[in-house]
């Protein structure tokens, strides 16, 4: 009898003994588990559960047969035994899991899909680098060294709206407005060719149709085919001259053209077209130059700077020195 003292209330409800007492009471079964309860102190709260389930198959199977009882309790018993609803629990809570990661893993990339669709397309160039780029609508943009553009792709048929940092020259297809923005302005067309340059001061020129300059901190200018305006920092308005577009030279062509532009400006060009340093005092840095410089070869670009200003250089490397 010992052995009911490891009875869960499982076994008591399986026990022939416990159901013929459960279902059949009398005297002698009574003096039986009263015996066993003072044997087994501690197990009156299993023999509780048990005598329920026994209570509620009665209930259930009055016109049962006892044989049938007993198979009922036994598929009842291998179920317990075996674990299969608990085990069917975790399934069913292990599979909401896998949905619930599923459905946020999907929502994560489509998140990210977004933001990437919303980041600007970058394209930029290094030093003695040059490079051309098309743009969604068909348009082309060729950049100067060390220059970079930004738009978003997605949203060019809508916005036709470019950021420019340093120097290019762009080729817009007709449609609606294109506009370069830059730190110093912006720059807005139908369907037209010009470049801009905007590094320490805002350059720019009209090669065909018809460009609207809006500098920041000056009135609006429109410009047509042959001319061009020019803002230096501190300046309070712009600067506006005529050149002959057939034959301005400009960098696409392997020149650099400069009028009345502080030589700091100049050399800082040289620097980018060729990837090389030019040292130099500050009272040389300020003075002004105007002319072309050919793009053939650094040596070659400095002796066309420093001959008409009459300025010697040192070379090491690729490192020049400005001499007085």
């Amino acid at each position: 009898m010992t052995a009911y003292a490891t009875y869960r209330p499982v076994d008591f409800a399986t026990d022939e003994t416990f159901i013929r007492w459960v279902k059949d009471g009398g005297t002698e079964g009574d003096a039986f588990w009263d015996e066993i309860l003072k044997l087994a102190p501690g197990k009156e709260k299993e023999v509780r559960e048990a005598m329920q389930i026994v209570s509620q198959l009665k209930f259930r199977t009055r016109e049962a047969e006892s044989e049938k009882v007993e198979q009922i309790w036994k598929r009842i018993d291998q179920k317990v035994q075996t674990g299969t609803r608990p085990e069917a629990k975790r399934r069913s809570l292990w599979s909401i899991q896998n949905v619930v990661m599923a459905a946020a893993a999907i929502g994560i990339l489509l998140v990210g899909f977004f933001f990437f669709m919303q980041q600007p397309q970058v394209v930029k160039t290094a030093y003695a680098e040059q490079s051309d780029h098309t743009l969604p609508d068909g348009s082309v943009v060729y950049l100067n060294v060390d220059s970079k553009i930004s738009y978003r792709a997605k949203s060019w048929p809508d916005s036709r709206t470019i950021h420019l940092d340093g120097e290019a020259f762009f080729e817009v297809a007709k449609g609606s407005t294109f506009e370069v923005q830059t730190k110093w302005g912006n720059v807005r067309v139908l369907g037209t060719s010009f470049n801009v340059r905007a590094r320490n001061a805002l350059d720019v020129a009209c090669f065909t149709g018809q460009v609207e300059v809006d500098p920041v901190n000056s009135d609006a200018v429109k410009l047509l085919p042959g001319e061009r305006v020019y803002k230096e920092a501190g300046a309070m308005s712009l600067q506006k001259e005529a050149f002959e577009p057939a034959e301005k030279k400009y960098w696409r062509r392997g020149e650099l053209t400069f009028t009345a532009a502080p030589l700091n400006d100049v050399f800082d060009e040289i620097e980018r077209s060729f990837n090389v340093q030019i040292i130099r005092d500050e009272s040389t840095s300020q003075r002004r130059f105007t002319g072309s410089v050919t793009l053939v070869g650094a040596d070659s670009a400095m002796d066309d700077i420093c001959t008409p200003m009459q300025l010697k250089f040192e070379k090491e490397e690729n490192r020049y020195t400005i001499l007085e």
